[in-house]
C-alpha cells in the first residue's frame, strides 16, 4: 500500500486552479477538505489505491466521525483521508473504531512494509513480517479494516478485479520494457490515470528508474520510505520500527 505524506497545518498546497491554499486544522464542513487533500495526496483511495473521480472521492475520517469519542476530530485534518466507497462502505470500513496504536496506516507508516502485492494483485500481510508479531498484527488489522484481500464472488466488490487487470497491464509493458519497446514515459502515462501505485512498483521491481518515476509522478507518495541506494525498496519511516 503506498505510503503517503499528509501536509501539516500551516504547510501550502498548490490546488487545481493554481491558487496556493495553507492546510488548516480544522475544515468545517469536512467537505472543504477534499482539495487540498486530493491536491496533496492525489485523488486514489488512501487504502485500495484505486483513481477515485472528483465527485466519487469521499474525505474518509481515519476514525469514525458517528462514534462519539471521536465526535471531535469530525473536523480535524488530522483524522482525513481519501476514500473510495467500497473500502469506505459498511462492509468494509464503516464505522470500525481504529484505534491508531492496533493498525498500520499510510500516512504514519511505510505501508509497503504492510501489504504484499502477488502475482495477479493478490494481498496479504508481508511476508518479511513475522506471523502472530505485533507488526504482523497491525498490517492485518490494515487489511482487515477495508477488507482488502476480498476474493473474487464478493457481489459488487471489484477491487480485485481492477487489481488484477493493472496488474496485466504492468506486466506486459514490464516485458515491453525489458525489450526496450516503450519508455519510462509510456509506463507513467498509463500508470497515472490507472492507479494502483503498489502493482506499478511490484512488477517493476527490477527497474529503480521506473521505481523512482513512479515515486516521482504519483503525488504526495513518501519519497522517504525508500531507498535509491538499493534499487528503491522500502524502508521503514523513522517513526516507525517495522
Amino acid at each position: 500500500m503506498r505510503p503517503v505524506t499528509k501536509l501539516k497545518p500551516g504547510d501550502f498546497v498548490l490546488l487545481l486552479d493554481k491558487t496556493m491554499h495553507k492546510i488548516q486544522a480544522t475544515y468545517k464542513p469536512y467537505q472543504s477538505a477534499k482539495d487540498p487533500l486530493s491536491a496533496n495526496i492525489d485523488n486514489y483511495c488512501s487504502y485500495c489505491e484505486k483513481p477515485i473521480k472528483d465527485e466519487a472521492s469521499a474525505i474518509e475520517h481515519i476514525q469514525a466521525r458517528s462514534l462519539p469519542q471521536y465526535a471531535h476530530l469530525e473536523f480535524a485534518w488530522l483524522n482525513f483521508l481519501l476514500a473510495c466507497s467500497r473500502c469506505n462502505g459498511a462492509d468494509n470500513k464503516g464505522n470500525k473504531d481504529v484505534v491508531l496504536s492496533n493498525i498500520h496506516l499510510p500516512h504514519l507508516n511505510n505501508t509497503m512494509l504492510s501489504v504484499e502485492y502477488g502475482q495477479g494483485g493478490f494481498v496479504q500481510v508481508h511476508s518479511n513480517l513475522v506471523v502472530g508479531s505485533l507488526e504482523y498484527q497491525k498490517a492485518k488489522a490494515l487489511i482487515d479494516l477495508v477488507g482488502l484481500d476480498k476474493c473474487p464472488g464478493k457481489f459488487g466488490d471489484n477491487r480485485w478485479q481492477r487489481r488484477f487487470e493493472v496488474w496485466e497491464l504492468a506486466t506486459k509493458y514490464e516485458e515491453k520494457y525489458a525489450q526496450q519497446e516503450t519508455t519510462i514515459e509510456i509506463i507513467i502515462d498509463l500508470a497515472l490515470p490507472r492507479g494502483f501505485f503498489s502493482v506499478w512498483f511490484t512488477v517493476f521491481e527490477n527497474y529503480p528508474e521506473v521505481r523512482k518515476a513512479l515515486i516521482q509522478n504519483f503525488a504526495g507518495t513518501t519519497a522517504a520510505c525508500f531507498d535509491p541506494q538499493n534499487n528503491y525498496n522500502p524502508i521503514p519511516r523513522n517513526s516507525i520500527n517495522i
